[in-house]
């Protein structure tokens, strides 16, 4: 009985673990990842004044990467769908559920992997002094998001659309 009580708990732990995760990029990539958006305020490397020269090397890369989040998202998401149905089933299958759990975790980790090549390929067309603005803008940006919860879980008076409402 205790070990059952005890793989729940963290199979409830991994899931819930698993949906802020989905949550945190959902809704924070549009704040780092310039998703299909006419260039505007906000986004980081419009801070650059990037030359003509660096525009053309600079756009097929995003668009590359805009395209490998969108597959790699979609994935993530199917995914975890298989995994709230087997969550669902009345009688759970572990080796299912973590199998489909490690495959999350390898889209993830593909994700981050695919970040982190993207930010290396486009820093690598500015010039230093843009590198380190790049840089600049994308560590205060992390700095001022809030981590992933839901709304339930967040302090006092910082649940989405909670604001001017007493």
């Amino acid at each position: 009985m205790k070990e059952n009580l005890r793989r729940l708990a963290i199979l409830f732990s991994v899931v819930l673990n698993v949906a802020f995760l989905g949550i945190y990029l959902y809704t924070a990539a549009p704040r780092w990842v310039a998703r299909e958006q006419p260039r505007g305020d906000g986004l980081p490397y419009q801070a650059l004044h990037l030359t003509q020269s660096q525009e053309r090397k600079f756009d097929p890369i995003r668009q590359r990467f805009h395209t490998r989040v969108h597959e790699v998202g979609s994935e993530i998401k199917r995914e975890q769908l298989r995994l709230l149905a087997l969550l669902a089933q009345p009688e759970q299958d572990l080796g299912s559920v973590r199998a489909t759990q490690e495959r999350i975790l390898g889209l993830q980790r593909g994700m981050q992997n695919a970040v982190i090549g993207h930010l290396m390929e486009e820093s690598a067309i500015f010039t230093a002094d843009q590198r380190v603005e790049f840089f600049r803008i994308l560590r205060e940006r992390i700095e001022k998001t809030e981590p992933a919860s839901p709304p339930w879980m967040r302090p006092a008076g910082k649940a989405r659309g909670a604001e001017g409402m007493h």
